[in-house]
């Protein structure tokens, strides 16, 4: 848990990477590159991950990509281990 006064410190841009959790523990990282075309959402595992914990990855990651760039017409998401 981190209280909001905090925030600010522990997540700056370009010094720290929007972490991804799985089941509630940091289990990898995420970064977004749009353009006004296309979007990306790479997912970057910290181990080797379950089928099912894969799955999961990727359709929370389709999910936040159609949030953070609704108006592009083509989406990537590439998970790598």
């Amino acid at each position: 848990m981190l209280a909001d006064e905090d925030k600010p410190r522990i997540f700056q841009p370009a010094l720290i990477h929007a972490p991804l959790l799985i089941d509630g523990l940091v289990g990898g990282r995420w970064k977004v590159e749009t353009s006004t075309r296309k979007a990306e959402l790479h997912v970057t595992c910290f181990c080797k991950r379950r089928p099912e914990d894969r799955k999961a990855v990727e359709a929370e990651a389709s999910a936040l990509l159609h949030f953070l760039a609704p108006k592009t017409q083509t989406r990537r998401i590439r998970v790598t281990a």
